[in-house]
């Protein structure tokens, strides 16, 4: 029966060939789909951890603070700072998942060219470390150049027109003391930072460590970023061939690490998930937007599918009442028509997975850029992932659709009556 369903595939190439490329076309609209949807999942991701998504500066995979600092009001500036940070390091980055730890401290203040001032809001940093953070949605420049010069100040691309720093070439930052009192120093302009967002770009600055250490007048920072090894992309700048595979680290794993030499009566740790709620709300939208516009794309497959099969029944009624005729029993015609069906679906998954690879290739390495988010200044990469354990799913879906979809005209065909179906014209 099988070599016997294999030749009608063969013999009825028109029907067969239709069969086929709706499925093919149904596999890879899906599996495309899919890994642009996971795409986007891990993008959010991506920008809150490496470039910063509602902040101008990525939350790391971690952060750790003063214990006192989640709980209470501060008294003064950095009162809950942490001291002792370069030995709390040395700690962190002994963690096997660790690939580095930076110290941070928030500076708000006022910046001025002589002429002009402006309210600012941004990170001190360490640019040696911070340089290796940004993934593939953003850039390492900023972190180089304010590496390169030890009292530089990186300035967003508006606020740095709207105070013509190029031509300044100093600017003074004023700022309050942890004592309370104000004081200023003056900084190089070393380049400017896209944010991604128009107010960022408009208010954001970052600066030296050592340079809000001596405006500040204390050796506490405020913060202590955690970032993990990660697999997939190795170059941060995202140059490597193999963007479509997704880069993820072992969370868990740095987790429990971090817990046995972080003391919680003395600091305290959040995940980046725990630091940007807001990510869970994202992901919930994005899955009804994406569940939806599936379960569309699926139900016009099927469809297409049962109307594909319901002809071919159809143009062969003919072919049916013959084998009836002749003393073939109904559930052999029932059976033929199925294993037609499953024959048609194994090729047409086949092919539309290695077709969805292929595509998700082409579209990865084409260089194309999506524009930016709805109150973004910043378009991405648009990238399809890798998903092998969607794309199986999705052709299995396919096939027992396929299958199911058979059974309504197989049936119909094997409930023929012969004179009906001998005299069909």
């Amino acid at each position: 029966m099988l070599k016997f369903a294999f030749r009608n595939v063969l013999r009825n190439k028109r029907r067969s060939l239709t069969s086929i490329s709706v499925l093919l076309i149904g596999v890879m609209g899906l599996g495309i789909f899919s890994g642009f949807m996971h795409f986007s999942f891990w993008g959010v991701q991506e920008n809150i951890i490496h470039v910063g998504m509602g902040t101008p500066e990525g939350t790391c995979h971690f952060q750790i603070f003063d214990a006192r600092y989640l709980k209470a009001e501060e008294p003064r500036f950095l009162d809950y700072g942490i001291s002792g940070w370069q030995a709390l390091i040395r700690k962190i980055e002994s963690v096997p998942e660790v690939l580095f730890a930076a110290p941070r401290m928030d500076i708000m203040g006022l910046v001025s060219n002589g002429e002009k001032t402006e309210p600012v809001i941004g990170f001190a940093i360490d640019p040696s470390k911070e340089k290796h953070l940004p993934g593939i949605f953003g850039s390492s420049d900023p972190y180089v150049k304010l590496e390169k010069v030890n009292d530089g100040i990186i300035l967003g691309k508006e606020l740095a027109k709207t105070l013509n720093a190029g031509e300044a070439g100093y600017l003074t930052l004023l700022s309050t003391t942890t004592d309370g009192a104000m004081n200023a120093i003056d900084l190089q302009f070393a380049g400017t930072i896209n944010t991604g967002t128009p107010e960022g770009d408009r208010r954001f600055i970052l600066i030296n460590l050592r340079s809000a250490m001596n405006l500040v007048r204390s050796d506490r920072v405020r913060k202590i970023a955690v970032v993990l090894h990660e697999g997939g992309i190795k170059n941060r700048k995202g140059t490597n061939t193999g963007l479509n595979f997704y880069n993820e680290a072992d969370m868990d794993a740095a987790s429990d690490a971090l817990d046995k030499i972080v003391d919680k009566r003395e600091y305290s740790m959040k995940s980046w998930r725990q630091l940007n709620s807001y990510y869970d709300s994202v992901k919930d939208v994005y899955t009804t937007i994406f569940g939806f516009i599936g379960f569309v794309m699926a139900i016009v497959v099927i469809l297409s599918i049962y109307n594909t099969m319901f002809m071919n029944v159809f143009d062969r009624t003919k072919e049916i009442g013959t084998l009836m005729a002749v003393g073939t029993p109904r559930r052999y015609i029932l059976f033929l028509f199925l294993l037609e069906g499953i024959i048609i679906a194994l090729i047409g998954g086949g092919f539309g997975y290695g077709g969805t690879y292929i595509m998700a290739k082409i579209i990865s390495n084409a260089g194309l850029t999506m524009p930016p988010p709805p109150g973004g200044t910043r378009g991405y990469p648009l990238l399809i992932h890798t998903v092998h354990w969607w794309w199986l799913f999705i052709v299995f879906f396919i096939m027992l659709n396929t299958v199911v979809a058979c059974f309504i005209p197989a049936y119909r065909a094997a409930r023929m009556q012969i004179v009906k179906a001998l005299y069909h014209a």
